[in-house]
C-alpha cells in the first residue's frame, strides 16, 4: 500500500475517531455551555489531521532504522499532531465563539 493512501486512512480513522470522541465530550459540555454540539466537528477535523500526521511517520520510518531514528521521527510525529489539534480546534472555536 502506498504512503498516500496510508496517510488517507490515517486521516479517515482521526476524521471518525475525532467525531466519537467529540460527541462524548460534547454530552458533557452540554451541562456547561450552549451548542455544545458544535464541537464536534472541530474535534474530527483536529484528530483527522493529526492521525495524518501519525500514519505519516509510522508508513516512512525506514524498516531496520535505528531507534534513534524511530525516536525521532516519533517524537516529531508527536509533536506535530499535538499541535495540529490545538491549531485546529482553536481556530475553529475562535470563530464559533464570535457568532455566538
Amino acid at each position: 500500500m502506498s504512503i498516500s493512501l496510508q496517510v488517507l486512512g490515517g486521516v479517515g480513522v482521526g476524521l471518525v475517531f475525532g467525531a466519537v470522541l467529540g460527541a462524548a465530550q460534547a454530552f458533557v459540555l452540554l451541562r456547561h455551555v450552549q451548542n455544545s454540539g458544535r464541537w464536534i466537528l472541530p474535534n474530527a477535523i483536529g484528530w483527522g489531521v493529526a492521525l495524518g500526521w501519525i500514519f505519516l511517520a509510522a508508513s516512512s520510518t525506514p524498516t531496520g532504522g535505528s531507534l534513534g531514528l524511530i525516536l525521532i521521527i516519533g517524537a516529531e510525529a508527536g509533536l506535530l499532531s499535538g499541535l495540529s489539534i490545538g491549531l485546529v480546534t482553536g481556530c475553529i472555536l475562535r470563530r464559533l465563539a464570535e457568532t455566538m
